[in-house]
């Protein structure tokens, strides 16, 4: 990789004129600077082109998209809209119209990615704060800054042992150029694209132990502004939760430990789609063990009499 990749930033925006020059402004005082950034605006209802345009003027780095009809409404499809703008880069960041970098946020992982150019993506820390917060951001002697190897980023991601959202990551392009989140999910849909990529793909990850991204928490979210009180969390979640399945079961990193994140979830969820799914499966020979398969399809009704003590009989089961 050069010495100075070029980062395209996807910032995707939506009635965020109140908000969004703070993070613009988190962007213009990055210390690394071969970026540019590509604003898609999901038709906004406010100020927010005009606040854009204004920062266009002062930085021509910044690049303002409307989304058309040939893109649908919602997260998924303004960040592809982003991803097919881009004609060439090395490196992406995906980020949100509310949430704040670090000013070394490019830098500290730029460096990762030139001391190691077999990186896929390099992730950190998160710091919370609740919207109207003030906090102090504190420079990092990005020298002193160590990392390490995520000898299993997939397994840690989908256990939870190792989770964060798109605006973490700062991604090699070659390595995600392909892939597209799921314009049918309005929520979970990074979850799904970085667990298809991580079960599909060999992965090279590193990990810095420093917070690089501010993510603010409030009720204005996206989501929350396109979809309102309706159960579309719940229905998204469960389709992701389904259509990862699908792809990570045949994946050489399914095990009985990545087994246990989907049955939990199945006998939880309301819908039982999932659950259905898995009981065929195993059926089939989902984990190529005859006597797993066969007692978690025993144990399964257990549920519905007791669903704590069942489940951890078939995790001891799967875990074998």
């Amino acid at each position: 990789m050069m010495k100075q990749p070029l980062v395209t930033i996807v910032l995707t925006t939506f009635n965020r004129a109140y908000l969004i020059e703070e993070t613009l402004e988190s962007i213009i005082k990055q210390t690394y600077t071969n970026w540019k950034c590509i604003i898609i605006d999901d038709q906004s209802e406010d100020q927010t082109k005009k606040v854009v345009t204004q920062y266009i003027a002062k930085d021509s780095r910044f690049q303002f998209f409307e989304k058309g009809s040939d893109y649908v409404k919602g997260l998924s499809a303004s960040r592809n809209m982003g991803m097919d703008l881009i004609e060439a880069t090395d490196l992406i960041q995906f980020f949100d119209d509310d949430d704040i970098m670090h000013p070394q946020k490019l830098e500290i992982q730029v460096n990762e990615f030139i001391k190691n150019p077999e990186l896929d993506l390099v992730v950190f820390p998160t710091v919370n704060f609740n919207h109207g917060e003030t906090f102090t951001i504190k420079t990092i002697n990005a020298s002193s800054v160590t990392s390490k190897l995520i000898p299993n980023i997939g397994e840690d991601f989908i256990l939870v042992k190792r989770i964060f959202t798109a605006q973490v990551p700062l991604i090699k392009y070659d390595y995600i150029k392909d892939a597209r989140f799921d314009e049918s999910l309005f929520y979970a849909e990074e979850w799904a694209l970085f667990n298809r990529l991580f079960f599909t793909k060999r992965t090279v990850a590193a990990y810095v132990d420093v917070p690089l991204y501010f993510h603010r928490k409030h009720d204005l979210s996206i989501t929350a502004n396109l979809y309102g009180k309706s159960k579309i969390r719940e229905i998204s979640q469960n389709k992701a939760f389904y259509t990862v399945y699908e792809i990570v079961k045949t994946s050489r990193l399914f095990n009985g430990s990545v087994f246990c994140r989907f049955i939990t979830y199945a006998i939880n969820s309301s819908d039982k789609s999932l659950l259905h799914q898995i009981k065929n499966d195993l059926k089939k020979g989902l984990l190529s063990h005859r006597i797993k398969d066969f007692l978690i399809l025993k144990s399964i009704p257990l549920v519905y009499l007791n669903k704590k003590m069942a489940t951890k009989l078939i995790h001891r089961i799967s875990r074998w």
